[in-house]
């Protein structure tokens, strides 16, 4: 499946593209974190030789221009019944999202996007795109995806990560999942 889906309210993405947004946006999560410690110069030299993670977020971006879909900041509430959904996600094989989710999802790649290319972004804003993302992935993306996935999402590759940690390399998720 090339394309995202529509169906009741819900966008439809393959699993595989899931573990792909999630990775990406775990990446981005941690790498915001880290640069903190750093200046922002070094962050956006980092994420310029990143191929992979500027194709998933180009496939995203792209697909909602497909699909008419405008990124909108939602507030996303944690769902009270998330365990169910989760169960349900799994019985169905059918991973999706809805309409307002996916909305929140391009608006915090699109706005990453806008900010990586600024020399001097307001501190603020890009800590509150961090705990966005972070939020995004722990209340919408995280529900869907089986126990071993999430193992492997915790442990992507990132900007200024301790060498002693064992890591994941984006590509990796991507060339074997994508």
């Amino acid at each position: 499946m090339e394309i995202l889906m529509v169906h009741n309210a819900r966008i439809l993405i393959e699993y595989k593209k899931l573990i792909g947004i999630c990775a990406c946006l775990r990446q981005m999560d941690l790498s915001i974190d880290r640069c903190r410690w750093t200046s922002w110069s070094e962050l956006q030299r980092y994420y310029e030789t990143r191929t992979e993670e500027n194709k998933v977020i180009e496939f995203f971006l792209h697909q909602s221009e497909k699909l008419g879909i405008a990124p909108v900041d939602h507030k996303i509430y944690p769902n009270v019944f998330i365990r169910q959904r989760y169960i349900l996600r799994l019985l169905r094989r059918k991973h999706f999202i809805s309409v307002q989710e996916f909305e929140t999802l391009i608006f915090l790649l699109a706005t990453f996007k806008r900010l990586i290319k600024l020399n001097d972004p307001d501190a603020s804003e890009v800590e509150l795109l961090r705990i966005k993302v972070a939020s995004f992935i722990d209340d919408v993306l995280i529900p869907g995806m089986k126990r071993n996935d999430i193992r492997i999402v915790w442990k992507i590759e990132h900007y200024l990560q301790n060498e002693n940690i064992e890591t994941v390399p984006f590509g990796k998720i991507v060339n074997e999942r994508w």
